[in-house]
């Protein structure tokens, strides 16, 4: 992780990734591309946080269309269960 994505995820030393998940949002005239990022604080505290597209790295932009898909059918698939 770069520099720059730590800062832009507010993470400490001692604060470690969990998972991320890819959710487009849009609606009349406007659209947006957030990677959700579920952080664990030393203490095992979760958070959110959100990552915009132009905070994104170049390997991130690559891999968010994958993501969103994934997260999409996972989504189905549960709430179909």
């Amino acid at each position: 992780m770069t520099a720059k994505t730590r800062r832009a995820l507010h993470m400490t030393r001692t604060d470690r990734m969990v998972t991320a998940y890819a959710q487009p949002a849009s609606g009349p005239g406007w659209s947006n591309r957030p990677l959700y990022v579920i952080v664990e604080d030393r203490d095992g505290k979760l958070r959110s946080e959100c990552l915009q597209p132009d905070e994104f790295s170049r390997d991130l932009s690559l891999l968010y269309g994958i993501a969103s898909v994934v997260h999409g059918e996972l989504l189905k698939m549960l709430e179909s269960a």
